[in-house]
């Protein structure tokens, strides 16, 4: 006996014992109909195992991304005071000569935004290149100095407080420098007291004269005096080296301040109050127009109704006429047929016998029999019209001659040496 190997895939596998299982299930659960049984206790009873159904693992959902933090910038441009923002770009921006740093975000890989990337790099240098110098001293590479930051407040309108709130913002505080508008030209040369340098004397050459030691001892004597009163004044200064507000400076700047503050809030409140009533306004305006449209759009379905309601009747009115006409035309049709009727009614037909008698018989050689009429041929033969069959004979030899016809009038020959059979009168 040959044997042979056959392999079957899983699938099919499978697919068999679910068959085998949902059959066997079945059967179960129809006995338990009857015997009320419980199909689950049942199937466990004979040992048929659960059927599993292996399902494939779906993918694990992706995490959403993560939104871009957005880098907030300043309302206006803050100048530089030594502070390098990490994440903006290194690139200096003019911004009305501040030549203070860009607030773009970097582009990847790079220590410079998309703009100040473009051309080789930042126009007016790197950022990091203003720690090497004092930071009103900076030029730029297009010779341009820096101007102090009180130059460009003029400019936009800007005061201090406006100034300082925002650079607090971002962690930036503006020195007393920026301030202090820069006067053009050399200062007054002189000293406290008002007397001039003294000159060298034109004799002795490198000796000094008299007026010059008293300068150089008064000089002396005033450093002693500066330094002895130092320690005294430097409790009125801050640790910068400013002044110490009193207390009524304090109080007037902060009144300053909060004067600032409420002026501000009352213009924010009337740009919100503005905008509100531009809104109301343009509401209004919307709403008018969809109202305008839409009694346009009643309107014009108006229009529309009415005309083919306009169509409606003068269709229904075309229809109205047409069956009039056509009721006047069957009447005229029925008048006409009944006229008719009673013209035929009234037309009584002749009768053919007599017809034939007035037209044929001779009146001077009565005829013969009453069924029987006479004519003449184009030769002049009598002809014997049979009125019943109409069969027409001649008169002397009783030969058949032809037919005649009773709605024409006419007798029809028969022709010459045709093989019909001539009857007699005499042998009919």
């Amino acid at each position: 006996m040959e044997t042979f190997t056959a392999t079957i895939s899983k699938t099919v596998v499978g697919g068999i014992e679910k068959i085998v299982w949902e059959s066997n299930h079945f059967v179960i659960t129809k006995l338990s109909d009857v015997y009320g049984f419980d199909v689950e206790e049942a199937c466990r009873y004979v040992g048929m195992p659960e059927l599993s159904v292996a399902k494939k693992a779906s993918k694990a959902p992706k995490a959403p991304k993560a939104p871009k933090a957005k880098l907030e910038k300043p309302a206006f441009h803050l100048p530089f005071v030594g502070k390098v923002f990490e994440d903006r770009c290194y690139g200096i921006k003019n911004n009305g000569c501040l030549f203070n740093q860009c607030m773009n975000a970097k582009k990847k890989d790079s220590d410079y935004c998309t703009t100040c990337s473009k051309n080789g790099g930042p126009k007016f240098g790197d950022i990091r290149s203003r720690m090497e110098v004092e930071t009103l001293a900076f030029v730029a590479n297009n010779e341009k100095k820096v101007v102090p930051y009180c130059t460009f407040m003029k400019k936009k309108g800007l005061s201090r407080a406006q100034v300082e709130e925002e650079a607090a913002k971002f962690g930036v505080e503006i020195p007393e420098e920026q301030f202090v508008a820069r006067t053009r030209g050399r200062p007054k040369s002189g000293n406290s007291s008002g007397s001039s340098t003294p000159k060298r004397s034109s004799k002795g050459g490198a000796a000094l004269d008299d007026d010059l030691k008293a300068a150089v001892l008064a000089c002396a004597d005033d450093d002693i005096a500066s330094v002895a009163s130092s320690s005294t004044t430097s409790s009125t200064k801050s640790k910068r080296g400013r002044p110490k507000l009193t207390a009524e400076e304090k109080a007037e700047r902060a009144a300053k301040k909060a004067a600032e503050e409420a002026a501000k809030e009352a213009k924010r409140i009337a740009g919100e109050e503005a905008k509100a009533a531009k809104e109301a306004e343009k509401e209004a305006k919307r709403i008018a127009r969809e109202e305008a449209k839409a009694a346009k759009e009643a309107a014009k379905e108006a229009k529309r109704i009415a005309r083919e309601e306009a169509k409606a009747a003068k269709k229904t009115k075309k229809t109205t006429e047409e069956a009039v006409i056509e009721a006047d035309k069957v009447t005229e049709a029925l008048a006409k047929v009944e006229a008719a009727k009673a013209l035929a009614d009234a037309i009584v037909a002749p009768n053919t016998e007599e017809m034939v008698e007035e037209e044929f018989v001779d009146e001077e050689e009565p005829a013969e029999d009453s069924k029987y009429a006479y004519t003449e041929d184009d030769e002049g033969n009598t002809l014997k019209i049979n009125k019943i069959t109409n069969d027409v004979y001649y008169d002397e030899t009783g030969d058949l001659f032809g037919k005649y016809n009773p709605k024409t009038a006419e007798v029809i020959p028969y022709d010459i040496g045709s093989d019909e059979e001539l009857v007699s009168d005499d042998e009919e």
